[in-house]
């Protein structure tokens, strides 16, 4: 890791908050293959669990405190992350928005639209498959199932780029049905690439794949052995796989073992920065 993060994240009043704006300057939005950064922000967290593994127990602290508070007019995004996000701020600039906000908030956890809406106990109108209604209002957050149902829910999953700009599209005529001097647009989640996930001693995953997880980042401690539980909780304080949070338990960092045809290219419910930390961009028309 850069000697200047290192200096930063001892100095900093607020790791997750620093941590953050480290992850937005090292996703540069004008790198030609821009996409390809993911290995960049896969190695900064591989390197600040080494050396600052408590970074996930302030994480999860801010997860587990936190409560939602929503402005209006609102756009929930399913699945957007810092990557999307990073990308969206440099074109909505270029489409004559004013940026008055860029920043984050966080997820549930798991980080998964399911216990998101859980928390946040927020009605909501639903736009799915990019299908925007004529009569659509603004009274209500508007839910968007882009880019997540493209990025692993649909019957044909699209590269990145490609569903970054049916995201963006779709993003782009609601802002325009707006007709509101300012427009908040959040996320529910972000997401793992499985192509940029950490190595693990054999031993490691075959336990954690066929004792805990199977192809999941996340699984209910209700259903779990309670000996798996032990084993888990033995491990020391800076070799841990996993953490549990109400009821859940979750991969730490980004570990991951998809099982033979998974056939998606993310995965999230875990609990690692690029699932986390989710964007917040309030622009003015």
């Amino acid at each position: 890791m850069r000697e200047d993060c290192i200096k930063r994240l001892v100095e900093c009043d607020d790791p997750i908050k620093e941590v953050w704006e480290i992850l937005v300057e090292l996703w540069r939005p004008n790198v030609t293959e821009y996409f390809k950064q993911e290995d960049i922000a896969s190695e900064f967290e591989w390197q600040l669990n080494r050396i600052f593994f408590e970074v996930y127990d302030y994480l999860q602290k801010q997860i587990e405190n936190t409560t939602f508070r929503f402005d209006m007019p609102l756009i929930i995004m399913d699945g957007m992350s810092i990557r999307e996000a990073n990308l969206l701020v440099k074109d909505l600039k270029e489409r004559g928005y004013g940026i008055v906000e860029y920043g984050y908030t966080l997820s549930a956890l798991p980080s998964t639209t399911e216990r998101f809406r859980e928390k946040a106990k927020v009605e909501y109108i639903e736009i799915m498959s990019g299908k925007i209604p004529p009569d659509l209002d603004f009274e209500k957050p508007v839910w968007v199932s882009y880019p997540d149902e493209i990025l692993h829910h649909a019957a044909s999953i699209l590269p990145l780029p490609k569903v970054y700009e049916e995201t963006k599209k779709v993003l782009f005529k609601i802002l325009e049905i707006t007709g509101k001097n300012e427009v908040t647009i959040i996320s529910d989640h972000g997401y793992i690439m499985i192509d940029a996930v950490w190595p693990l001693a054999e031993s490691d995953r075959k336990f954690l794949k066929e004792k805990v997880f199977g192809s999941n980042r996340y699984v209910k401690v209700a259903g779990m052995d309670q000996k798996v539980i032990e084993k888990l909780n033995s491990l020391p304080r800076d070799f841990q796989y996993a953490t549990i949070s109400d009821g859940y338990c979750c991969i730490r960092g980004r570990y991951f073992w998809p099982i033979s045809g998974y056939g998606k290219l993310v995965s999230h419910g875990g609990l690692s920065l690029m699932e986390c930390l989710v964007p917040k961009i309030r622009v003015r028309p």
